[in-house]
């Protein structure tokens, strides 16, 4: 029903200015369909976007085709872990977005954990944007050895 009402809207057309991004890519779903985006978060603009049935690795690479297309590059893509992005990504530094993170991590963990490890892991979780990947990787081990008798 609500697909009916976006293929009434014309929008104008997009006026791309080409270059560098750190690309922001996803796809929300509303009931049976989604939308797939291309955002350049710095600059807090929508690149391109189109309509999907399923999130499949085909949509994010016609996105980054018809980027590439128009004198875009980029360096670095944020996403959620849809395990074909790697190779659809492939010689870009590719990051797996903060907010999946922490929504995989509390589906396991619960957002009120019983156990001290369970509340320490769940503190890391929600600082894991202070860190770069290696002084992430050395809190997460330094958390496993801390707790490593409860595991």
């Amino acid at each position: 029903m609500v697909q009916r009402f976006f293929d009434e809207v014309v929008l104008p057309k997009k006026k791309h200015t080409p270059r560098p991004v750190a690309l922001c890519v996803d796809i929300t779903f509303f009931g049976s369909f989604g939308v797939v985006v291309f955002r350049d978060e710095m600059k807090k603009e929508n690149l391109w976007w189109s309509f999907c049935a399923q999130e499949w690795t085909l949509y994010y690479e016609r996105g980054k085709n018809e980027l590439l297309k128009l004198g875009y590059t980029f360096t670095s893509v944020t996403a959620d872990g849809l395990p074909g992005l790697p190779a659809v990504f492939s010689g870009i530094p590719l990051q797996y977005c903060h907010f999946h993170a922490k929504k995989n991590i509390t589906k396991y963990l619960t957002k009120n954990p019983k156990t001290d490890a369970g509340v320490a892991l769940l503190a890391l979780m929600n600082s894991i944007h202070l860190y770069t990947q290696m002084s992430f990787v050395a809190a997460l081990l330094a958390w496993r050895d801390l707790h490593m008798s409860f595991l």
